[in-house]
């Protein structure tokens, strides 16, 4: 669970923390995540790659133009297939450069 502490400070800013919390993982179950992240993306990381804000990758989910894959039990993980995501951009779905 992520959880946020909001707290105002002077003239009615607001301050977030983020409270995050580590996992350990195995040396064998390493090589596992490397593999992942070869194949795999977040979608900030999609988002990152496409040149786009974190939202437009959501909008291409909701398009049905990307397929997210989902990890994990019992905290699920969203991931994006990294040849998509690049595909997409191959289709001019990301940013102009």
């Amino acid at each position: 669970e992520v959880r946020a502490k909001f707290t105002l400070a002077g003239l009615g800013f607001i301050h977030i923390h983020d409270f995050l919390y580590w996992h350990f993982v195995e040396r064998h179950e390493l090589n596992k995540i490397l593999r992942l992240k070869k194949s795999y993306l977040t979608g900030t990381e999609a988002s990152t790659l496409l040149g786009m804000h974190k939202s437009h990758v959501t909008n291409l989910e909701s398009q049905g133009l990307i397929e997210p894959v989902y990890f994990g039990t019992p905290k699920i993980i969203k991931l994006f297939k990294r040849e998509d995501v690049l595909k997409l951009k191959d289709l001019g779905y990301g940013a102009i450069n």
